[in-house]
């Protein structure tokens, strides 16, 4: 009720801006949110969360608020919580599905970033199959926009990305001839076109 949230209130400003006890601060804030959510109280919780480093709380608290948003208020909503997923909570496959609407055809350098960074980390060795198909998805998604606008070295330098983390011979065959097709073709770089045939031949004798 009303006085109780009153108390709880009164008890989040004091923990936090009095005493400094940021963990019994965030005790009352999260029970106070529920009674009275404004954007100022959420505001000093998501502060308090940030001072943490409770990303997983970030999350549930902030992802809400992505249904209320739209435009470049959403985009970069998408991109914080998917930074959050990637660097807080180390799960690339979720990040993916925050940031794969950002990578639209006029995608700014930010959201290619984000992607770049999602597809390196979903192709760790250590990663498990599930990880591996979202590097897969990432880069498809990077490919499809770098061909659009004619950023052929990118293409050849995620379809290496892509060949140096997949130990399935006939997808590390295509990977190859693909980046001799784009070497050759794209970059008129006749001795990687070359290398890559080479590496090819070694693969399948």
């Amino acid at each position: 009720d009303a006085t109780r949230a009153d108390l709880l209130e009164d008890a989040a400003f004091a923990a936090k801006d009095l005493s400094g006890d940021a963990q019994r601060a965030t005790s009352y804030f999260e029970a106070l949110l529920p009674l009275r959510r404004t954007h100022r109280l959420q505001s000093a919780l998501e502060r308090l969360y940030e001072r943490q480093g409770k990303h997983r709380e970030l999350i549930v608290l902030l992802t809400p608020d992505l249904g209320q948003l739209s435009g470049d208020a959403a985009h970069r909503l998408r991109a914080r919580l998917a930074d959050f997923w990637l660097d807080g909570v180390d799960d690339p496959t979720s990040a993916l599905e925050l940031a794969e609407p950002l990578v639209s055809p006029d995608a700014a350098k930010e959201a290619l970033d984000l992607m770049e960074r999602i597809l390196r980390a979903a192709s760790e060795p250590s990663r498990r199959e599930e990880e591996r198909a979202t590097s897969r998805r990432a880069a498809a998604l990077l490919r499809e926009r770098y061909e659009a606008s004619g950023r052929h070295a990118d293409v050849a330098r995620v379809l290496a990305i892509e060949l140096e983390a997949s130990d399935d011979p006939g997808e590390r065959a295509e990977r190859l001839r693909a980046i001799a097709r784009v070497r050759r073709h794209d970059l008129g770089d006749d001795a990687g076109a070359f290398d890559a045939l080479g590496d090819l031949l070694v693969l399948s004798p």
